[in-house]
C-alpha cells in the first residue's frame, strides 16, 4: 500500500483532518473471541482533533493480513505446546497424534509451521486429548469409545406404520450387553 495515494476522509465526528498515525497499545478483534494486538508501528487513519479512529478498505486489508499472520503464529505455538505435552505424557509420535486426530501428516506439519489455520474442531480435539488422557488413549487404541457408544443403543422397530401415521418409526433401547457388563470406558490400572 502506498500511503501517499490513500485519500483520507474528513472526520465524521468533528470535521477534523484525518491522518495516518501509528499508536502503541491498540488491539483489534481478529474474529469473534480472538483479540490481537495491532503492531505499534502500523499506521491507521486517526482524526487529529478528536482522536476518532477510522478504518478504510486499503488499511483494513493490510491490517487483516498482519493479524492473520499473528493468529497463525499464536495458533502454531499453542499446537506445539499441546503436541509436546502429548509426546511427553504418552510417548506419542507426531504420526500417532495425526492418526488419533484423523489428519494427514502434511496438514499437521503446515499447522505447526504456521502456514495454515486449524479448524476449531481440531483445536478442541487436541485440547481434549491434553486435558483428558483417557480420550487420547481411546483414540489411539482403535476407537473402542465408538464401539462403546454404538453398543449403548440399538435401534428396534417400535410398530408398524399405516398411512398418515407421523409417530417415530423407531425407538431406542439400551443394549443388554452394556447394562450389567464391564464398562469399556473404565481404564484398568
Amino acid at each position: 500500500m502506498n500511503k501517499h495515494e490513500i485519500k483520507l476522509p474528513r472526520c465524521s465526528e468533528c470535521g477534523g483532518a484525518v491522518k495516518l498515525t501509528a499508536k502503541p497499545g491498540r488491539i483489534r478483534e481478529y474474529r469473534r473471541g480472538v483479540v490481537l494486538p495491532v503492531p505499534d508501528d502500523f499506521e491507521t487513519p486517526i482524526c487529529s482533533r478528536c482522536g476518532e479512529e477510522f478504518m478504510i478498505p486499503e488499511v483494513s486489508e493490510e491490517l487483516d493480513a498482519l493479524l492473520e499472520q499473528e493468529f497463525l503464529k499464536r495458533q502454531a505455538h499453542e499446537l506445539q505446546v499441546c503436541m509436546r505435552f502429548l509426546r511427553l505424557r504418552h510417548g506419542a509420535t507426531q504420526q500417532d497424534i495425526e492418526d488419533a486426530c484423523g489428519v494427514t501428516r502434511t496438514y499437521l506439519s503446515h499447522l505447526l509451521a504456521g502456514r495454515k489455520e486449524a479448524s476449531e474442531t481440531l483445536m478442541r480435539l487436541i485440547k481434549a486429548f491434553v486435558l483428558s488422557p483417557e480420550t487420547y488413549e481411546y483414540a489411539v487404541e482403535g476407537m473402542p469409545f465408538n464401539e462403546y457408544l454404538a453398543g449403548l443403543f440399538v435401534v428396534a422397530p417400535s410398530r408398524k406404520f399405516g398411512k398418515g401415521d407421523f409417530a417415530a418409526r423407531t425407538k431406542y433401547r439400551q443394549d443388554d450387553r452394556f447394562i450389567d457388563g464391564p464398562d469399556p470406558l473404565k481404564v484398568s490400572a
